[in-house]
C-alpha cells in the first residue's frame, strides 16, 4: 500500500498551507497542531527551501522560515528542520 496516495495523506495534503506563502511571510500561523502535520509541512518547508536556493531572495526566505518554526512548532520539531533544511542547503 503506498500511504502517499491513501485518503488520509490526501486530505492532510491538501490542508497544507502552500510553502511559498509561508516563505515569503504571507502565512505566519497554523492551526493544525498535529505531528503528521507538522511533520509534512516541515518536510515540504525544508524541499522548498532547497528548491529556492539560487534565488536572489534566500535569506528572507531562511528567516522567514525560522520564524514560523518558532511560531508554530514545538523545539524538538524546530531542531530536526533546522538540521535538515542546514543538510538540504549544503548540497
Amino acid at each position: 500500500m503506498n500511504i502517499f496516495n491513501s485518503d488520509a495523506a490526501n486530505h492532510l495534503m491538501k490542508d497544507l498551507p502552500n510553502s511559498d506563502d509561508i516563505l515569503t511571510g504571507k502565512v505566519k500561523t497554523i492551526s493544525n497542531h498535529s505531528p503528521s502535520y507538522m511533520y509534512a509541512l516541515g518536510m515540504i518547508l525544508c524541499q522548498a527551501l532547497k528548491e529556492k536556493q539560487d534565488d536572489e531572495n534566500i535569506r528572507t526566505f531562511v528567516e522567514n522560515f525560522i520564524e514560523f518554526m518558532k511560531e508554530n512548532f514545538p523545539v524538538e520539531y524546530q531542531i530536526v528542520f533546522a538540521e535538515r533544511a542546514t543538510h538540504l542547503l549544503g548540497q
